[in-house]
Order: C-alpha cells, then sequence, then structure tokens
C-alpha cells in the first residue's frame, strides 16, 4: 500500500511538472514572438533639425551686358588684317581688330591731292591778281603824274594857237579818259578777283571735307572695344560661316566679335522640366566653378525663361534656361566658364524632420507609427510641409524623441 501511494504521488508530480514546462513553453513563444514584432522593423528617433532642401545644376558664366563688334558699315570691301586673340582681356578703347582697305586709302589719298591741288591754284590766283593790281595801280600813277604835268601847262594855253591848244587839251582830255579806263578795269577786276577767290575757298572747304571724310573712313578699319572684359569670337562669320580669321573679308554691319562687361557677370542655368518646376525666382544658390575650385559665389534666380527648347530636333523632351546673378566678384573670370550650382529651394530651422519613407497614406490622411517604451504600435495622423527626396518636415502629430517606424506594420500588430 506504502508503495501504491509513493508511486501515485511520483505520477502526479511528473504530470504537473509537464503541465509547468508546457505554459512556459506557451509563455516564451508568445514573448519571443510579440519581441519579434518590434524587432524586425527599423525605427527612426524623431528630433528638431534644420531642412534643407536644394537641387544640383549646371551652368555657365556669362555676362549680361555684351558689346558686339561689329564692321563699320563703310560701302567698300573690307578684309581683317590683324585681330586681339580670343580670349585676351581688353580695356575699354582699346583696338581689338584692324581692317583693310585699298579702296578707302586711295580715296584718302585722291582727296588729299586735291586739297593741295585747290590750295595751289588759290595761291597762284592770288599772286597773279596781286601782280595786275600793282600794273595797274603802277599805270594809274603814271597818268596821273602826266595829268598833273598837263594841268600845269594850261597857264600857257593862252599863248598857244588854236589849233596847238585844240591838240593840248584833247591830251589832257585823253589822259582823263585812260584813268578813268584803267580805274574801271582795277574795280571789275577786284570784282572777278574776289569771286575767283570765293570760288577757290569753297572748293578748298569742299576738299577739305572729303579729306576729313576720308580720313574719318580710315579711322574706322580700327575697331575700338566698348567696354573693359573678354574678347570672343562669333562662332558664324556671315562671309565664310565660322569665327573669322586675319584674310576673311567682310562688309556692312557684320559682327566679327564680342567683349563682355566684367561689371555685370550672371550665371545661366540649363535644367530639365521637373527642375524647373521647382526654381522660383529669388532663391538662393551657391555657384562653384569647375575650374577654380577654391572660389565660391553666392547669387539668387532673377529669370526664367517662359518656354523651353527642345533638346534635339523633334524631341519631346525640352530644356529650360534659367539666370541667376552673382552677389559679388573679386576675381577676373572668363564667360564661358563652367560652374556647379547649388539651387536652395528651401530652408527651414528648429523643425520636426523624419525621413520621407516614415510617412505613409492611409485613406486621405497622412500617417506615422509610434513605437511605445512597452513595444505597442500606434498609427498617428500627421500634418506634413514641405519635403525633398529624402526628407519631411511634420507640421503636427510628432514631438520630439518619439520613435516611429521606418516601414508600414502589419495590421495585426497595431494597438
Amino acid at each position: 500500500m506504502k508503495n501504491f501511494i509513493i508511486n501515485r504521488y511520483s505520477y502526479c508530480m511528473k504530470r504537473n511538472y509537464a503541465s509547468i514546462n508546457i505554459v512556459l513553453f506557451v509563455v516564451l513563444i508568445f514573448t519571443s514572438c510579440n519581441s519579434k514584432k518590434t524587432n524586425n522593423y527599423q525605427t527612426y528617433i524623431v528630433q528638431n533639425k534644420i531642412f534643407e532642401n536644394s537641387i544640383i545644376v549646371s551652368g555657365i558664366i556669362e555676362s549680361n551686358k555684351v558689346f558686339s563688334v561689329q564692321g563699320p558699315g563703310l560701302h567698300a570691301d573690307l578684309t581683317i588684317s590683324d585681330m586681339v586673340p580670343e580670349g585676351s582681356f581688353v580695356h575699354k578703347g582699346d583696338t581689338v581688330c584692324y581692317l583693310q582697305c585699298n579702296e578707302i586709302v586711295n580715296q584718302y589719298n585722291e582727296a588729299l591731292n586735291r586739297l593741295e591741288l585747290a590750295k595751289s591754284e588759290y595761291e597762284k590766283l592770288h599772286a597773279i591778281q596781286n601782280m595786275d593790281d600793282e600794273l595797274l595801280n603802277a599805270q594809274i600813277s603814271n597818268i596821273k603824274a602826266q595829268t598833273s604835268i598837263s594841268e600845269l601847262d594850261t597857264l600857257s594855253f593862252k599863248f598857244y594857237s588854236p589849233l596847238k591848244l585844240r591838240l593840248a587839251k584833247l591830251e589832257l582830255q585823253r589822259a582823263y579818259n585812260e584813268k578813268d579806263k584803267i580805274e574801271k578795269k582795277k574795280s571789275f577786276g577786284k570784282r572777278v578777283k574776289d569771286a575767283n577767290i570765293s570760288s577757290l575757298q569753297l572748293r578748298i572747304k569742299m576738299q577739305e571735307a572729303s579729306v576729313q571724310n576720308a580720313q574719318s573712313n580710315i579711322l574706322k578699319l580700327k575697331l575700338i572695344s566698348q567696354a573693359d572684359g573678354y574678347i570672343k569670337y562669333v562662332d558664324y562669320l556671315w562671309s565664310t560661316g565660322s569665327k573669322a580669321k586675319v584674310g576673311d573679308m567682310i562688309w556692312g554691319r557684320m559682327p566679327i566679335m564680342d567683349v563682355s562687361d566684367l561689371s555685370s557677370l550672371q550665371v545661366k542655368l540649363v535644367v530639365n522640366e521637373s527642375h524647373f518646376k521647382r526654381i522660383e525666382k529669388d532663391q538662393k544658390i551657391d555657384i562653384h566653378l569647375d575650374a577654380y575650385p577654391d572660389i565660391k559665389l553666392t547669387g539668387k534666380i532673377t529669370f526664367k525663361s517662359p518656354a523651353g527648347k527642345p533638346i534635339k530636333e523633334h524631341s519631346t523632351l525640352k530644356v529650360f534656361e534659367v539666370t541667376g546673378s552673382i552677389d559679388s566678384l573679386k576675381y577676373k573670370i572668363q564667360p564661358g566658364v563652367s560652374a556647379t550650382c547649388k539651387v536652395n529651394l528651401a530652408y527651414v530651422k528648429n523643425t520636426i524632420l523624419v525621413p520621407l519613407t516614415s510617412v505613409f497614406d492611409s485613406d486621405s490622411l497622412k500617417v506615422v507609427y509610434i513605437l511605445a517604451k512597452n513595444g505597442n504600435i500606434k498609427k498617428m495622423p500627421v500634418t506634413t510641409g514641405m519635403s525633398s527626396d529624402k526628407e519631411i518636415i511634420i507640421e503636427k502629430g510628432l514631438k520630439r524623441n518619439e520613435v516611429i517606424l521606418l516601414t508600414e506594420p502589419s495590421d495585426k500588430f497595431l494597438q
């Protein structure tokens, strides 16, 4: 009997141990599953941060004041005889291109010859007329002397015979007539002289004007820079279809080169349509020159082109031109230098900022999943603000130091 009781007790104890083991196993399984529920999700601790959203685009430094160096507009065939090398820095007033035109030089030389001839004729006429005046004056003086002598002889006329008296009076009258004739000739000669001199003086002035005009055309063969800046040849010269070079012929107002004014530089960006939509006027830009990595420039967006251009013929993809100012420039930078520009789309200090992957759509709401300290997961509606490619601002619904999930949990794990 005693052995039976002992065996029965041992059997019951074994069954109780088995039950306890089963319960412990179930608890361990549940705990393991509950632990696995939270450990399989990546989390993020909410913090106040600076929100900065930007895009990186390529640009070119250029001047917004470009002065064209053109042909002088002369009605003649002109040839480039010398020009400043492309990329050279020039000052305002410097000669940047010399043109050659034999026709204009010949016109100048001919005008000089005609002027010298007119001046020579004027001097010759002046000398001849002065000599004629002197001869006439001498004749008048001689006649005056003769008539004075004859007038003295009139005292003796009473002793002359009638015939001799008549001859004496006729001789005196002839002297008076000759004097009047010479004086009239002198007066007429003076009028002719004045007319000839006036004609030659007018001719001299006309020739001087021709010389000045020809000289002005020669000066036009030297093309001058209108500003301080760098020289850039035009890409397409009408006469050749390529950039200008010594020996090329030009005519009219044909553009030859440009001078970029360094006092007013800007950066031109060429962006795709998605970036274009995000860029707005007055947004700040950071400019890094590819050829000069130590130079850092700043500026802002000043202009957006109203229409895009196809990236190539018949393409539906378009690019857009955007212009940005440069705040200040302490260095001489040649236009055409490439730049990498960061356009700052938004900047917000001390804001709740979370990864974009932690915010989910639920019906018409934006939600996040908060992980409590006890391991429970709570679905929380939030109000979102600006976003970048990786982060988004939470305006309402989250607090600092809360832990959120980066992936969406299954509904069975929600509280």
